[in-house]
């Protein structure tokens, strides 16, 4: 049977890897979809719809393998444990950017601390996101200044994952203790907005950051910096766990398939239904560029408006509830039929190829270092959904890009 493919191929590719290099971000991200892979397994035998069972034939499930199997291979490429410095114009960029996103992270749990007890303390995650879908509760709202300060320090927000490897960043070039865990605290900015959302999935793209994140620097940490990374990291999963674990029983114990079986379906629903998408979806559109270029369909040619309204467009006029996970794969299947993915590939491995060009004996400036980070992000984060459908992802990630530019141009 199809469904025990993908956790054989992937956990022989992990295991292959690791005998060569050890744990490397490549070797990662395929125990990542071993382990999803297995979750499907599980699925498959308790709870998934027939249809989508009887779509887990040979085809889909080899272009699913490839494809994931391609996209992990410019970060073998890349080589992360080869890497040895990570070359730095000076300590300004990732120090500006830690006291950057501490800030954001304390000005929006203020702004929003009345929200915060109330979804906290409400009691019914389920519930709560219900209201939150009819708009029955609607969060603080400020206007003027303060409200245009707000809204950009929310746009930055949702890229605040990238403070995790700035706080072993900066713990690594030995600056002083408290930057790092102020890096660390920013990077939680992200799952704020989550809270307010009742989002799972950000608590999780920070739990799959932070391993990337260890993967990277683990080799190069002293005994002292690899203690305090585990201490920090230990204190900050607990929350986002805790959170996490709360949505998802407030979600499921009231379902037939219960909280264990939740937790099942959102594992192991990505692969069984990216094979469903793929065999059976058809959106009726010759060529889109909403999932490619977000921020030139939102902002200037107005034809996309986020991913959840894409969705329900989508499920409207298919049939086909597309509000779930497919992973990063799936996404350009909803919006460019079966050719989504490989045109997708090709932009990736084009992007990659750049970035692996500027790594010299091995060292790699802080502005590569950081493009290639956005780009292992979509794999990683991928065995659940593309992450860059979001036009604020988008943004927050050009926004850093941008400045760490700069940083290099005064430097020149």
């Amino acid at each position: 049977m199809m469904i025990y493919v993908p956790f054989i191929y992937f956990l022989s590719l992990a295991i292959i890897i690791i005998k060569k290099r050890g744990l490397d971000v490549s070797a990662y991200i395929s125990l990542l979809y071993a382990l999803t892979s297995f979750f499907s397994i599980l699925y498959y035998n308790n709870g998934a719809p027939e249809l989508y069972k009887d779509a887990c034939s040979f085809f889909p499930t080899l272009i699913y393998c490839t494809l994931i199997s391609l996209s992990i291979l410019p970060v073998y490429k890349f080589n992360t444990t080869g890497l040895q410095r990570i070359v730095l114009p000076n300590t300004i960029a990732i120090k500006s950017l830690a006291y950057l996103y501490f800030v954001i992270f304390i000005v929006l749990l203020v702004a929003y601390r009345d929200d915060f007890v109330y979804i906290l303390s409400f009691g019914d995650f389920a519930e709560l996101r219900g209201d939150g879908v009819d708009d029955k509760y609607v969060f603080t709202q400020y206007g003027g200044v303060v409200g245009l300060v707000i809204s950009l320090f929310s746009i930055l927000a949702s890229m605040s994952y990238i403070m995790i490897p700035v706080s072993f960043m900066l713990i690594l070039s030995k600056n002083r203790w408290y930057l790092s865990v102020m890096a660390l605290i920013g990077s939680l900015s992200a799952i704020l907005i989550g809270v307010l959302g009742i989002d799972r999935s950000k608590s999780l793209y920070w739990v799959l950051i932070l391993g990337l994140s260890i993967v990277v620097f683990w080799r190069n940490m002293s005994m002292r910096a690899r203690k305090m990374v585990l201490v920090l990291s230990a204190i900050m999963l607990v929350g986002v766990l805790g959170y996490f674990a709360s949505v998802t029983t407030d979600r499921f114990e009231d379902s037939d398939m219960g909280v264990e079986g939740g937790v099942v379906s959102y594992a192991g629903q990505p692969f069984i239904n990216f094979c469903y998408f793929w065999e059976n979806f058809d959106n009726g559109e010759s060529f889109s560029t909403r999932y490619l270029f977000p921020i030139i369909n939102y902002f200037i040619l107005g034809e996309y408006q986020g991913s959840n309204a894409l969705q329900q467009e989508m499920t409207m006029r298919t049939g086909i509830e597309s509000g779930v996970f497919y992973s990063f794969l799936g996404n350009f299947i909803l919006d460019n039929n079966q050719k989504g993915p490989f045109i997708y590939m090709l932009l990736y491995l084009l992007q990659f190829a750049i970035c692996v060009m500027f790594v010299r004996r091995r060292q790699v400036s802080l502005f590569w270092f950081f493009y290639f980070l956005f780009l292992a992000i979509v794999p990683t984060c991928g065995i659940i959904s593309y992450v860059y459908t979001s036009t604020t992802m988008k943004l927050s990630a050009w926004a850093i890009m941008i400045f760490v530019a700069m940083t290099y141009l005064q430097k020149k």
